[in-house]
């Protein structure tokens, strides 16, 4: 019986040959036969359902591809308790909401990002679900809001003097269109 590592490198391969359908399958056997072993969850669901997310994003598979994100964020943040892998996944299921420009969802998951990361004291997931706040607003016709949003950004890159967040910030509140 082929060890986990040698079949998510077959997943891998199907993936790299362009057959996506059946790479998303391997790796949900292989995410499935994790399920059955120790510790719980095994060290590589979260990057399983990062993967199977990508895959399912490529196939424009919406409402499955969140679901992975949202997985990968759950072990994230209850079992892994680890911030940066929460940002991560966070990053991804907002990327691909801004993508696909469904901007209800992403003002619903980014603020429930928030939430949940505010809850369990994961500062860099609530911060990468902040940076994309001023363009779901945008995207919402929210103008003024992004504009406050993106201001506040803006003011706290000069502060810590992030030369490519200024810039972003500054770039981004000089395309938003003027207040009447």
């Amino acid at each position: 019986m082929p060890t986990i590592k040698e079949r998510i490198k077959e997943a891998e391969a199907y993936q790299e040959q362009g057959e996506l359908e059946t790479a998303l399958a391997a790796y949900g056997q292989v995410l499935d036969a994790i399920g059955t072993m120790d510790p719980k969850p095994h060290p590589v669901a979260f990057d399983l359902n990062l993967r199977i997310a990508w895959l399912l994003r490529q196939l424009g598979r919406r409402d499955e591809c969140l679901g992975a994100c949202s997985e990968a964020s759950q072990i994230a943040v209850e079992q892994m308790k680890d911030d940066n892998a929460a940002a991560f996944a966070a990053r991804k299921a907002l990327e691909t909401l801004r993508e696909w420009k469904d901007w209800e969802l992403a003002e619903k998951v980014a603020k429930g990002l928030v939430a949940r990361g505010t809850e369990a004291g994961l500062q860099h997931m609530v911060m990468e679900a902040g940076l994309h706040m001023p363009y779901i607003y945008r995207g919402l016709g929210r103008n003024e809001e992004a504009r406050q949003y993106a201001q506040v950004l803006l003011d706290r890159m000069t502060e810590i003097d992030l030369k490519e967040g200024v810039e972003e910030w500054t770039s981004f509140l000089a395309a938003l269109p003027k207040p009447n």
